[in-house]
């Protein structure tokens, strides 16, 4: 990489890569709010939307926050002076996922056609063949974006999501309104809106490979790195247990994806008439049979997990950047600063997620009214969001866990930590959606349970792994006290009326009251501030 490209400070990184997250996430609910809505897709068309974007997501979040993690840890621990080192590794990273793509591919051809015979509903098949080119390209973004966040220039990798994220609403949304405008065929739209999602993966490959052409010309190849000196096992060692982590920590859509359908159709086939009773004032007017519940409910519950994954995705980048920085520590035995940027991520991802969590909590009706209309499914979705409220809350801050535990060579233990929270998931699953009473809510309940099993388990990996004592609770005390202060306020300002106009105004006086408690507690030292961009001023 030539000289022009300067290399980041974990906070402006971090800032780099958040700015342009929250950016994506608003990009991203233009997207799913009106293509959910009556006039597109619907509950019932959003229902098969999601069952196979959840599938899609996971291997995206392993291309931003997954397998370039390992290319920016091996790249890190080299000299970074010698630019043609992290040239020569990124070669080898692109060959390498290349391959992990295409067997993906084949492999997702196979589960496709067992997932639909598993399942049942064979009339979304064009949903699933929407979305398997792009496995090869997230693939390849990979090896681009872990590339340049080892010399530490997130400028690339931020933009490349960015477009994604504009390719999902532009072309996403307006194949599938144009579809169903023609058709009337909420499944044929569907399917149109997962490929405009998928060419924005193949656009954001071709920006990273362009760039990456940009700035190699000077850059001679390392002669100090070679296959046989066994980079690539290298890689594959490093990248196998982070890439395991990522997908598995993202998993839960996937697990309600294929567990939920077949749980409530095994349910309502013997009892319809007391679910039909239990949602009458959300499916009268839909005309929705025995068969389209499952799908239609899948629908709603998608809209409230689409506002609980805002928050971790949004983490997740905060420890894409510390990785690098924690890694280049560890490698020089710097144990103080080591700790310094542990506690330093975990505290920033605390103020985010557990405020939002609380939000979700005390205004879940209100921000389902507010976003999705007055209509059966809100109040559907709102139950749920109190559950993804503490959802969100504990898996904002297990996102960046997992890199930090990544960064400090813990890859196994975070894919431990993780396989025993997705045990739970599956488990609960299984039983609480068997219940009645809770039918679809018992999917919620499980995540929840998911990633309360997964803090825990991380917390005393971490900090036994830190040389100084740390009052864990304390890390964490604060911001959960400026968050419950922050939903009591939201809550008894939306209390006032039912209007949307007032749900704004009790989260934008929410949002004062926490920044002022945050800063009365003293969350943040005044020193650590001042490192945050635009800190001195602030």
């Amino acid at each position: 990489m030539t000289d022009n490209i300067k290399k980041q400070s974990l906070e402006y990184g971090a800032t780099i890569l958040l700015v342009t997250a929250i950016l994506n996430k608003i990009i991203g609910a233009l997207f799913k709010i009106p293509l959910s809505a009556d006039f597109c897709l619907g509950d019932l068309g959003f229902g098969y939307f999601s069952a196979v974007y959840d599938l899609l997501t996971p291997i995206i979040l392993l291309s931003v926050a997954g397998l370039p993690v390992a290319v920016a840890k091996i790249i890190s621990e080299y000299n970074q002076k010698q630019n043609g080192d992290a040239l020569k590794i990124l070669i080898y990273a692109r060959k390498l996922f290349f391959t992990v793509g295409l067997i993906a591919t084949l492999l997702s051809l196979l589960v496709i056609f067992l997932c639909i015979k598993l399942i049942g509903v064979k009339e979304n098949i064009f949903c699933y063949f929407a979305v398997i080119p792009s496995f090869v390209f997230c693939c390849l973004s990979s090896a681009y974006r872990g590339y340049f966040e080892g010399i530490t220039n997130m400028i690339p990798p931020a933009v490349s999501s960015f477009i994604e994220s504009v390719c999902k609403l532009g072309l996403g949304f307006s194949f599938a309104f144009i579809t169903v405008k023609i058709t009337g065929n909420v499944v044929l739209g569907s399917a149109f809106a997962l490929l405009g999602i998928t060419l924005g993966t193949v656009f954001s490959c071709i920006y990273l490979h362009i760039v990456y052409k940009k700035n190699i010309n000077k850059v001679i190849l390392s002669d100090k790195i070679s296959e046989d000196e066994g980079i690539i096992k290298k890689i594959i060692v490093i990248a196998l247990p982070i890439a395991l982590y990522t997908f598995s920590g993202n998993v839960v859509g996937l697990i309600d994806s294929i567990t939920v359908p077949i749980q409530l159709s095994k349910l309502f086939v013997d009892n319809f008439e007391y679910y039909e009773r239990m949602f009458d004032f959300a499916i009268k007017e839909q005309g929705i049979s025995q068969e389209l519940l499952p799908t239609f409910l899948y629908g709603i519950r998608s809209k409230a997990h689409t506002l609980y994954n805002i928050i971790p995705s949004l983490t997740a980048f905060i420890g894409v950047s510390a990785v690098p920085h924690i890694a280049k520590a560890l490698s020089e035995s710097n144990r103080k600063l080591i700790d310094e940027q542990c506690i330093k991520v975990l505290k920033v991802s605390a103020v985010i997620s557990i405020p939002a969590g609380i939000g979700f909590i005390a205004l879940n009706r209100q921000i389902m009214f507010l976003l999705f209309g007055d209509s059966g499914s809100s109040v559907i979705g709102g139950y749920m969001l109190i559950f993804y409220g503490i959802s969100t809350a504990l898996s904002g801050i297990v996102a960046v866990m997992g890199n930090i535990l990544q960064a400090l060579g813990k890859q196994n233990k975070a894919l431990i930590n993780v396989a025993v929270g997705v045990g739970f998931k599956i488990i609960f699953n299984l039983l609480l959606c068997r219940i009645p009473s809770l039918n679809i809510y018992g999917a919620v309940i499980s995540t929840a349970i998911c990633f309360a099993v997964i803090f825990i388990l991380n917390v005393f990996s971490i900090f036994l792994n830190l040389d100084r004592e740390y009052k864990i609770f304390a890390l964490f005390l604060k911001p959960a006290l400026a968050s419950v202060i922050c939903g009591l306020t939201a809550y008894f300002i939306s209390e006032i009326s039912d209007k949307k106009i007032n749900t704004l105004l009790s989260i934008v006086f929410a949002v004062v009251v926490y920044a002022f408690f945050i800063t009365i507690l003293k969350v943040f030292s005044i020193d650590e501030i001042k490192k945050f961009p635009f800190g001195r001023h602030i």
